[in-house]
């Protein structure tokens, strides 16, 4: 399924949602704008991000480095990310010392190796897994292409990733992701066994970055012996071969990954967001924490969520309506509304 045909699927159940409720949608901007509309009063819903989180949150989450800097602060465990600056920042008034000494300095205190990203985009874009200073300085001659700062943060070997959506204080859904694995047969490559389970299994995914993900962890020309299980790749987004399944967030044994995502979500002010929680060999440690909640490749992969996320959505389309009506009245309760519309955005 491509991602047109997972947008619309979420998109529909966002229209299904919307309807019972009698609030007319009208999409701008090829749908990236959703302007709802209910009893005149209006609100809007910019590439998912629902507009119910101040604007001081919405611009921290989006910060990886001021995110995982405030929650340090707070005592949660976190993976840290550090900020480096493109040089022609100095043009903007930004003062600071030189990156690329920084860089050096952060990627030999970390014998692992680094992730190389931007710090203020998601879904994978730009992130690079670094081991040599060589690669260091590719990577981050990447990012600066496009964007004016990057963050490192150190290597984590992840057992799995679990994505706990967090709303008015409570989790309101979670799963977690795994790679996909190939199991080897003693004779055929690394990359023989992922070329047929892609062909198989994984369209949904280019192969090339498959291959290039796992080139990053070890040799595709590599030979696994038979019945040995490999993980494919090491980044765990959808868009990168990860599979999903739905958990009770209830269970016990989850207790502590929700507590310590809603402990994130207090910690950073947002009353909505997506926290993506790490295990790395029994530890668990937040990674990040998106304001957008993104079910595109949640729904494409498992349909038994849709009923999870329509009751999700319509809790917080009720809630965004509730501040624009009390913003309105002038009531506000929250920093980012004014004039009847969504202002966090």
């Amino acid at each position: 399924m491509s991602d047109a045909v997972a947008v619309s699927a979420a998109y529909r159940l966002f229209s299904e949602v919307c309807r019972t409720r009698q609030i007319d949608i009208k999409p701008l901007c090829g749908g990236r704008v959703l302007v709802l509309s209910k009893r005149g009063i209006t609100a809007n819903v910019y590439g998912w991000d629902f507009g119910v989180n101040s604007a001081t949150a919405l611009l921290v989450c989006r910060n990886k480095a001021a995110c995982s800097a405030l929650l340090q602060d707070r005592g949660i465990p976190c993976v840290p990310h550090e900020v480096f600056y493109r040089p022609d920042r100095e043009v903007f008034g930004f003062v600071y010392d030189a990156s690329w000494s920084r860089m050096i300095e952060f990627f030999g205190a970390h014998p692992a190796g680094v992730v190389c990203k931007p710090n203020d985009l998601s879904r994978g874009i730009g992130v690079r897994r670094v081991s040599s200073v060589p690669q260091l300085e590719k990577a981050a001659y990447e990012v600066f292409r496009f964007s004016r700062e990057l963050s490192l943060s150190p290597f984590v070997s992840i057992d799995a990733e679990y994505r706990v959506v967090v709303f008015n204080g409570r989790c309101r859904l979670m799963y977690v992701k795994r790679l996909p694995v190939v199991m080897g047969d003693g004779a055929s490559m690394l990359g023989e066994l992922i070329a047929a389970a892609h062909d198989q299994e994984w369209t949904d995914v280019p192969l090339g970055g498959l291959l290039e993900d796992v080139e990053q962890t070890r040799r595709i020309t590599y030979v696994p012996a038979r019945d040995e299980l490999v993980r494919v790749g090491w980044r765990h987004n959808f868009t990168h071969g990860a599979r999903a399944e739905l958990l009770d967030a209830a269970s016990p044994e989850l207790r502590q990954i929700v507590d310590m995502a809603e402990g994130a979500a207090r910690a950073l002010g947002v009353v909505l967001a997506a926290v993506d929680v790490v295990n790395n060999a029994g530890n668990y440690h937040v990674l990040e924490v998106n304001t957008g909640i993104l079910t595109t490749h949640l729904l494409q992969q498992l349909p038994s969520a849709r009923p999870i996320v329509k009751e999700l959505f319509g809790a917080v389309v009720e809630h965004l309506f509730e501040l624009v009506e009390a913003s309105e009245r002038g009531s506000y309760g929250h920093g980012g509304l004014t004039g009847g519309t969504n202002g966090a955005q």
